[in-house]
């Protein structure tokens, strides 16, 4: 029974109602820092620290008045988050009285960083897919732009000083449209394809765009 407890992939303790240790497995012993001769006959407060014997009370409570529970309980052991789940499942004897309570602890830890990274992708997917609707509704609003813009530098061309509006408007037109085809890449999950950038050329068409601004307001 010992060679079999001791393998189990659970730490396993059983005590008394008054808390007092009768029992536990070499996995429980060893997440304390104990030997299993240390621990039996200890108060659960010994063993377990005050901040977590605080924390867990309510549950032994429960256990204790003959109810078994199940909680989760995290805790840093060295430099590791640990998160467990714990079971009490009390023991009565033929009088009904609880004589005694086992403790089951499953480290979780994997299986809850599982959910959190899958949780993250579906957040993710939720993310892209918005993107991807706003970007597509966004590009359609500023090819109707750009399709007045242009028409109007076609048929506005002779008309003096109307040029140093609409070049740097269908210039910051066409920029968005590439803004917008990137958030439809990201939310198909399509790879960027990174191109070269003039510097000067970037720094002059943004320069005009401000001044424009500027004669605008």
């Amino acid at each position: 029974q010992r060679l079999i407890l001791d393998a189990l992939p659970a730490q396993a303790a059983y005590f008394t109602p008054e808390l007092h240790y009768l029992f536990v497995n070499q996995a429980y012993a060893q997440q304390y820092q104990h030997t299993i001769p240390e621990v039996i006959g200890k108060h659960l407060r010994e063993i377990l620290g005050g901040t977590m014997y605080d924390t867990i009370y309510p549950e032994l409570q429960t256990a204790i008045e003959g109810q078994e529970t199940t909680y989760i309980y995290a805790f840093k052991h060295g430099e590791r988050d640990i998160i467990t789940k714990r079971i009490l499942i009390p023991e009565k004897g033929s009088d009904g009285q609880v004589k005694g309570i086992l403790n089951l602890s499953l480290d979780i830890t994997a299986e809850k960083q599982a959910e959190h990274q899958l949780t993250e992708a579906q957040r993710m997917s939720a993310v892209g897919q918005l993107a991807g609707g706003l970007a597509h509704d966004f590009n359609n609003l500023l090819s109707i732009i750009l399709g007045n813009l242009l028409l109007a530098q076609d048929q506005y061309q002779h008309t003096q000083g109307l040029e140093n509006f609409l070049t740097p408007a269908i210039r910051a037109t066409r920029r968005g449209a590439d803004i917008t085809h990137r958030l439809l890449a990201f939310s198909r999950r399509q790879p960027l394809q990174p191109v070269a950038v003039n510097i000067d050329q970037l720094m002059r068409e943004t320069l005009e765009l401000l001044r424009s601004e500027e004669h605008t307001s």
